[in-house]
């Protein structure tokens, strides 16, 4: 009677096993580079009122080259900021391609970028190709050194890839200063 106990419950234990793992699966997907390695000290600028500095965040080339990854939501860590916290805005951006072929990205402005990056507002619903970078603005409150230590996004992926969700964390060090 053991026996065919034992065997009646093989099937089932192994579907359940089976869900959970590929449920496992399909929630954690792994599509960013969790370690940007991005890692910048700009030297300080005048602070004054409405002064903005951007920063690539990522790179081009970073998101799936293949199918669709659309943004749910994105979280840029501050680790060290003066008195007020800075007003930040993420821009999706594209790269800009040059006269010989190469590709120009975002790296570090004392401004917001330029229009030819074709920038909008990355919010809930933006899609992200091999193209893109994402791109923060920080416009400072007041001056000090302000410092971003990485960046979280959260996304769904299209139908080629079950619609999987995820959340991953990214981290990159960049430091900027605003003095008086």
């Amino acid at each position: 009677m053991s026996r065919f106990l034992s065997r009646r419950w093989l099937l089932p234990a192994g579907v359940v096993v089976s869900l959970l793992v590929g449920g496992w699966w399909w929630a954690h997907p792994d599509v960013l580079d969790e370690e940007y390695g991005a890692s910048m000290r700009a030297a300080p600028v005048a602070w004054r009122e409405g002064r903005v500095f951007s920063v690539g965040l990522t790179d081009p080339g970073q998101f799936p080259a293949e199918g669709t990854l659309r943004l749910r939501s994105v979280t840029v860590h501050l680790s060290r900021t003066p008195e007020e916290d800075p007003a930040v805005e993420v821009l999706r951006c594209r790269e800009v391609r040059t006269e010989d072929g190469g590709h120009l990205a975002l790296g570090v402005l004392h401004r917001r970028p330029p229009r030819e990056h074709d920038c909008t507002a990355a919010g809930p619903g933006t899609v992200l190709g091999p193209e893109h970078q994402l791109v923060a603005v920080l416009q400072p409150g007041s001056p000090g050194r302000y410092r971003i230590s990485g960046l979280t996004v959260g996304y769904r992926l299209d139908r080629a890839h079950l619609w999987r969700t995820g959340t991953e964390t990214m981290g990159t060090s960049v430091s900027v200063g605003f003095r008086k």
